[in-house]
């Protein structure tokens, strides 16, 4: 998994499972197609990596960042996933400023929360791009 920022959309392996011909404009339609996509993969058992959660959760996020729609079994299971994440330590330790990572998970609950309040509709938002991305954390480092 290549990520490159700390929302949980901002990785290689999210954008991978994004059904759609252009990912900054994605449907409504294609949101719901990746969604299911992505939530039908099964952990491989023998390893225990937060990988797939990650990316499932990016799914999640990616969708509500568009303003789109997510259904209450993605929101619930998205919510579900930020928290295990946001506990588990082994995991926050793989990231060089783990703060940052905690920041995000937190944010993307709250998201996740405000969006099941409103049907399931998530509020279109600024998502970093790559390059911006490599930017902020050069700038992180230098402090």
């Amino acid at each position: 998994m290549g990520a490159w920022g700390y929302e949980s959309c901002s990785n290689d392996d999210c954008w991978d499972n994004l059904q759609s011909e252009n990912i900054f404009y994605i449907t409504q339609q294609e949101a719901d197609d990746s969604l299911t996509k992505v939530f039908a993969k099964k952990q491989d058992p023998k390893h225990e990596s937060t990988g797939l959660l990650q990316t499932q959760l990016g799914v999640v996020i990616w969708a509500l960042r568009h303003g789109l729609i997510v259904q209450k079994e993605y929101l619930d299971k998205g919510k579900e996933i930020a928290e295990s994440l946001l506990n588990n330590k082994e995991y926050l330790n793989e990231w060089g400023f783990s703060d940052n990572r905690v920041e995000h998970l937190k944010r993307e609950i709250s998201d996740i929360s405000k969006a099941a309040n409103k049907g399931g509709a998530g509020t279109e938002t600024h998502i970093p791009g790559l390059m911006e991305n490599i930017a902020n954390r050069m700038e992180a480092a230098a402090k």
